[in-house]
């Protein structure tokens, strides 16, 4: 049971994200969470099964890794390698699943338009 390594909290990992994405800007961050206009995402927008897999793996796989170096690390370094864990999964994820996403949003935008 001592050996095994802290999960981080949802909150932290959002947390984490959030200032990854931001790059430590607290107003952009600010301005993101007072925007009115929220990006719904619909049961139309999941994953495939074994895409959605391969993501939780290699999540689960770095959030491990990132619980496990929690203690051991200074703030900056470890989120440093937050970052440098997160941002290529991330960036996958984004690279598969935005046409979809686009390709939603813009029929959406359409039909508010001239539906």
């Amino acid at each position: 049971m001592a050996n095994e390594p802290e999960e981080m909290s949802m909150n932290e990992v959002l947390s984490s994200i959030r200032q990854m994405l931001s790059d430590g800007g607290e107003a952009e961050t600010a301005a993101l969470d007072a925007e009115e206009d929220v990006f719904v995402l619909t049961p139309a927008m999941r994953v495939s099964e074994e895409s959605a897999t391969n993501i939780q793996e290699k999540m689960k796989a770095a959030l491990t890794k990132l619980a496990e170096q929690k203690g051991k690390k200074s703030a900056e370094d470890y989120q440093a390698l937050v970052k440098a864990e997160l941002q290529p999964i991330l960036k996958d994820w984004l690279k598969e699943q935005m046409p979809a996403l686009i390709e939603q949003a813009l029929n959406n935008e359409i039909n508010k338009l001239f539906g």
